[in-house]
């Protein structure tokens, strides 16, 4: 619990009774344990500027068995926990003290060469007690994938594949084709279901030629995050299509689609190759994670969107160094104060900070593949 490995502490138990009065026990001592045999390592990388920055790293990795764990910024381990399956997604929610995770790889689904969906949903405090423990499964969240995470409200977001059935013939495809789509699913911490909607309200694979949905029918347009802003809209990057989306929570309308084939106007510096981890910043403002598949250079870029005019600017543009990039997968967000942006860098196996000129202030390596990686100022349990 926020302890460093193989240290030794001392501690005093202090009680103050009804009438004011403190009493003290004897100091005690303990020497933590050390970290599991295998355990990913965090080092400071010494060929960039290493700034002092307060705060704690979430981190995890995708064997078996799964690791997740905080650090500080100096790459010290201070909290852990071992999981019986690979950590595939992770987010910490500040407000209940508890990590949404999703684990293992279910088998024998879709694409027999890249399984993307998880085996199993869990909730889990900070002292390892679960309050969801569930498999994946049709009578629950069949196929969930890529994001997880705790809402302001206390219920629970989950992206999850929907299978939806077509006549492809008409564009050389088969007859009866199950079509592997994208949807979200609310669900309240006891995994009751209160909202849920899916892509195929929006896209249709026999009109939209884009799709090319003989090719994907296996992963249609492969969504990869989901978020939220203060009104209660939902926002949802889409990596196939290069697209960042807004969803009515109310109606479920897709209000607009930023991007490749959307249908807002977007300059040119706006494209992207790759699109991840949309976080809105206020309403119709949402900074995402831009891989730069095409150009090998990852960067953070913030849209501003006029929903009535139709358009979109670029607010932000900040560029990492092409060695600390990634072409697929990864993340950033703003510190609290918004004088820093943190980069999740899942190829370039870093936790990156820079400045809004795209300065790198320090950058933590790791031995080990975290799909993201989340930065907090403060932690308190």
């Amino acid at each position: 619990m926020f302890l460093y490995p193989e240290t030794n502490y001392e501690y005093q138990v202090v009680v103050k009774d009804t009438k004011g009065q403190y009493l003290y026990s004897e100091v005690s001592k303990f020497t933590t344990g050390s970290l599991p045999v295998g355990f990913p390592e965090y080092t400071v990388s010494g060929s960039y500027p290493t700034r002092n920055i307060p705060g704690y790293i979430l981190q995890w990795q995708a064997t078996k068995p799964g690791y997740i764990s905080f650090c500080d910024t100096e790459g010290k381990v201070v909290w852990y926990e071992v999981l019986e399956m690979a950590v595939r997604q992770a987010t910490y929610d500040e407000a209940t003290k508890t990590v949404s995770m999703l684990l293992g790889f279910k088998t024998s689904q879709n694409d027999p060469d890249f399984q993307r969906w998880g085996a199993k949903i869990v909730l889990m405090d900070l002292e390892g007690n679960r309050t969801i423990d569930l498999t994946a499964a049709s009578d629950n969240i069949d196929f969930p994938h890529h994001e997880i995470k705790r809402m302001p409200d206390g219920n629970i977001a989950i992206l999850h594949g929907v299978t939806k059935q077509f006549d492809l013939t008409s564009i050389g495809g088969e007859a009866n084709t199950t079509i592997y789509g994208d949807g979200i699913t609310i669900v309240t911490p006891q995994m009751e279901k209160i909202w849920s909607w899916d892509c195929f309200c929006e896209l249709d694979p026999l009109r939209d030629e884009y799709l090319d949905a003989v090719k994907r029918k296996n992963d249609l347009i492969h969504a990869n995050s989901i978020s939220w802003d203060e009104k209660g809209n939902l926002y949802m990057t889409v990596n196939f299509l290069n697209e960042l989306w807004k969803i009515d929570r109310k109606s479920g309308k897709v209000l607009y689609r930023v991007g490749d084939y959307g249908n807002v106007t977007l300059p040119e510096n706006g494209h992207a190759s790759g699109l991840h981890a949309g976080e809105p910043q206020a309403e119709d403002l949402v900074l995402c994670l831009d891989n730069g598949s095409d150009i090998g250079t990852s960067r953070a870029v913030m849209y501003k969107i006029d929903s009535e005019a139709c358009e979109a600017s670029v607010e932000l543009s900040v560029a990492i160094p092409s060695e600390l990039s990634s072409r697929d997968r990864s993340n950033c967000h703003f510190t609290k104060d918004k004088s820093m942006l943190f980069f999740g860098s899942t190829m370039g196996r870093a936790s990156i900070f820079t400045d809004l000129d795209g300065n790198v202030l320090k950058v933590l390596k790791r031995t080990g593949i975290s799909y993201r990686s989340y930065y907090y100022e403060t932690i308190e349990y």
